[in-house]
């Protein structure tokens, strides 16, 4: 599940538990009903699917039939329906659009000034992103920083090891920005040391971007048989695999909160980030940290966490006690005052 999926659940699961409950209507693409009711506890009588990708410019015109003016409308991505004349609240997650090629660039961007012209209350979820946005999108309204809250399941008691091999994990949609190129060089730097010759680097994530292509001939060239890439991956799959790895490497060059080093830390398995963006907001206290480029510095921390038994325990409590701050229900509860309190308004 992407990020955005996992705020859309997390917070949605909350606000079901709430006097808002019977108010929320949840409108979703027909692959997201299913996972919205069995993730989050979605009725399906509250459930409406919508048939246009929310990109798409007919997506503005179906928004308007299935939104009865007079309703709040929560976005929980920046894609607010341009004409709808009811209360809005946005939550912008990142700017990474902005980086993207053209037509993306300037979908996002016209989407991002629409948001910060029209929307009531505007949620980020870092203070990296919060100040990127309204340093470039002045918006009118009051920008609010709220955590993401993060959550694993629990551990089956028939846990089965995924590799007989000890290995270092990464994992995200595999795009440039994800910087798996220094991951790879990282542990190259810490294989050269001439020991743990039996560990793997195992890289889960979608494979369809052109830089896989760069990737395979680079770690084939330097890593031949130790990097493992798994493609797309199940939910179940992927924590099934941040339980088994010994370290969980993270390099990313931009990340407007980032899930996944502290899903990493609840799992007990120690982390090494990149400062980058938002990740020393939220990973950074409880991950061992470096610039996503110092790949030497990774690799050094790498040694350290496979060969000192004492240091690698506390980076794991250190770690677990960390993510621990970023809950669901404290997430979900200041989601829900922003909602009463425009409610409030309206009487």
């Amino acid at each position: 599940m992407s990020g955005i999926g996992r705020y859309i659940t997390h917070t949605l699961s909350y606000l079901l538990t709430t006097d808002l409950a019977e108010q929320l209507t949840v409108i979703t693409s027909a692959n997201g009903r299913d996972t919205l009711i069995k993730e989050a506890g979605a009725s399906e009588k509250k459930i409406i699917c919508a048939h246009c990708g929310i990109y798409n410019p007919a997506a503005q015109i179906e928004l308007l039939k299935l939104v009865p003016a007079g309703h709040i409308f929560i976005s929980p991505h920046f894609t607010i329906p341009f004409f709808y004349r009811g209360k809005i609240i946005t939550t912008i997650h990142d700017l990474i659009h902005l980086q993207a090629g053209f037509l993306k660039k300037n979908t996002a961007c016209l989407f991002l000034q629409a948001a910060a012209k029209k929307s009531d209350f505007i949620i980020t979820v870092s203070n990296h992103t919060r100040m990127e946005f309204i340093s470039r999108f002045k918006p009118r309204c009051t920008v609010s920083t709220i955590y993401n809250g993060v959550s694993v399941p629990l551990q089956n008691s028939d846990f089965k090891k995924k590799f007989s091999f000890p290995f270092v994990f990464s994992s995200g949609n595999i795009k440039k920005h994800k910087n798996f190129i220094s991951v790879i060089r990282a542990f190259a730097e810490f294989t050269k040391k001439g020991r743990h010759e039996n560990v793997r680097l195992v890289i889960a994530g979608d494979t369809s971007d052109s830089s896989y292509t760069e990737l395979i001939n680079f770690s084939e060239k330097n890593l031949p048989g130790r990097v493992i890439f798994t493609g797309s991956i199940p939910d179940d799959e992927y924590f099934r695999l941040l339980r088994q790895a010994e370290v969980y490497l993270f390099l990313s060059r931009s990340e407007g909160f980032g899930y996944t080093p502290l899903e990493a830390m609840l799992c007990g398995t120690p982390v090494i980030c990149s400062d980058a963006g938002a990740l020393t907001e939220s990973a950074g206290a409880g991950a061992l940290c470096c610039s996503p480029f110092d790949t030497g510095q990774a690799a050094i921390f790498l040694q350290r966490l496979f060969s000192d038994r004492k240091f690698r325990l506390e980076c794991i409590t250190r770690g677990n006690r960390h993510a621990r701050n970023f809950s669901v229900k404290k997430s979900g509860a200041a989601h829900y005052e922003i909602i009463k309190s425009l409610l409030r308004q309206d009487k």
